[in-house]
């Protein structure tokens, strides 16, 4: 129950979980929303997971905090360190209304393999890292016809430190596959870029059914992008 105490090495085991959950209030004041998650637990994960949000949960599985300033924008708790290695392993999350998968911790190192995050519900995100080296290695990664959905979000701190997207498949999304931002650092300057995101091996189905792009970046240096096509 303290902040000061962090849960350490927690893992869920071959688990379907059926989230209604819905965040709610604001900036400092949000509660809830999310079908699991680690707040203050390094070493911790999923493997064999499933959350279905059922097109009413706010999120599926977040790491750190889900704090966010009047603009969106991630703020880290005083506590937010105590996240770092996490991992996802042969896990699914469905039909979330905001984030399949969140990291918001100023610890670093996240591996997500062989993960399938998708939501129709518009304007569903089905990662975002706001987090240092998070590397995600197999799996699919999108959701619905929407207008503005997107498959992976480098954002913020992650954007700036770098981390890997390789051997995913995006599904079905508008606004971009893997898309990374800068923006959402509230300490990044105009001179801050994109540093060493790699991107490689990258499939879509039924990418052309909607209008989009695969790969985006607002700003980027040292980056390297290989798709099959």
């Amino acid at each position: 129950g303290s902040d000061t105490v962090r849960a350490d090495r927690v893992w869920f085991r071959d688990l379907y979980i059926l989230s209604h959950s819905k965040q709610t209030g604001s900036t400092s004041a949000i509660t809830g929303g999310w079908g699991i998650h680690f707040r203050h637990s390094p070493f911790s994960g999923c493997d064999n997971v499933y959350v279905n949000c059922n097109l009413l949960g706010y999120g599926g599985i977040l790491f750190g905090t889900q704090l966010e300033d009047g603009a969106g924008k991630p703020v880290q708790d005083s506590g937010g360190s105590k996240s770092y290695l996490g991992t996802l392993q042969n896990c699914r999350i469905n039909n979330h209304q905001k984030y399949g998968v969140r990291v918001n911790s100023s610890g670093s190192s996240w591996n997500f393999n062989y993960t399938h995050c998708s939501s129709t519900h518009s304007g569903a995100i089905g990662g975002r890292f706001e987090s240092k080296f998070v590397h995600v290695d197999g799996g699919q990664w999108g959701g619905g016809d929407q207008a503005d959905n997107k498959g992976i979000e480098f954002y913020a701190y992650s954007a700036l430190y770098g981390g890997t997207v390789k051997n995913i498949r995006v599904e079905n999304v508008a606004e971009g596959g893997v898309f990374c931002d800068i923006n959402g650092d509230t300490a990044a300057s105009t001179s801050n870029k994109c540093h060493n995101i790699i991107v490689e091996n990258v499939g879509c189905q039924d990418f052309s059914s909607v209008v989009g792009t695969l790969v985006k970046f607002t700003s980027a240096n040292n980056c390297y992008v290989n798709l099959p096509y």
